[in-house]
């Protein structure tokens, strides 16, 4: 999804919100328009680090063959499709 809403510390009239984050201290993160998935498995089962930027395993060099592979993809799809 490339849109969504959410409220932090309040609710949206009439509407139920798909995932809520409760906090120690009582704020709240309400999401609407998202889209939510479980992940049951270990994550470093179905997550690839080398793929996250913001992680120390990341790989640019494969990160370039995933580019390469895919040469009339647009930079901004690429960026989201880490």
């Amino acid at each position: 999804l490339l849109f969504g809403s959410y409220r932090i510390d309040e609710d949206k009239p009439n509407a139920v919100p798909r995932l809520r984050l409760e906090f120690s201290k009582g704020q709240r993160l309400n999401f609407y328009a998202c889209s939510v998935q479980f992940i049951e498995r270990p994550l470093d089962e179905v997550y690839d680090w080398t793929a996250d930027v913001m992680n120390p395993l990341w790989d640019g060099a494969q990160a370039r063959r995933k580019l390469r592979a895919a040469p009339g993809m647009l930079a901004a799809d690429a960026l989201l499709d880490q």
